[in-house]
C-alpha cells in the first residue's frame, strides 16, 4: 500500500523520493519510541547512555534503512509501484545468485 500512495504523491504532488522517506523515517522513528515507552515505561533515551548502541543504530540507519527505502521509492518515482515491489523482493534471490 505504500508504494502505491508514493506513486500517487510522485505523480500529482510535488514529493521527491528523499523527502518522503527522511520523513517516514522520521514519523515512524518517533511512533516506535512511544510505543516503548507506553508498553515498557522504561526512558526512550537509555538508548544513548552507551556508545556502542549509538554507533550501532546510526550505522542501522545510515547502511541499512536509508539506502533500503531511498532505492525503494526511487525505483517507484522512476518507474512503478508493482516493479518496484517485485524488485525488492528478488533483491534477496539475485544476490545469492551473483555472489
Amino acid at each position: 500500500m505504500s508504494g502505491t500512495v508514493a506513486e500517487y504523491l510522485f505523480e500529482h504532488h510535488l514529493v521527491t523520493p528523499i523527502w518522503l522517506v527522511g520523513t517516514r523515517l522520521f514519523v515512524v522513528g518517533l511512533l516506535l519510541l512511544c510505543w516503548i515507552r507506553i508498553t515498557t515505561g522504561e526512558s526512550i533515551f537509555k538508548i544513548w547512555h552507551n556508545q556502542r548502541e549509538i554507533l550501532t543504530l546510526i550505522a542501522f540507519e545510515l547502511l541499512g534503512m536509508l539506502p533500503s527505502q531511498l532505492t525503494y521509492f526511487m525505483a517507484i518515482r522512476y518507474g512503478n509501484a508493482p516493479t518496484a515491489t517485485v524488485l525488492k523482493f528478488l533483491g534477496p534471490i539475485l544476490s545469492f545468485f551473483i555472489h
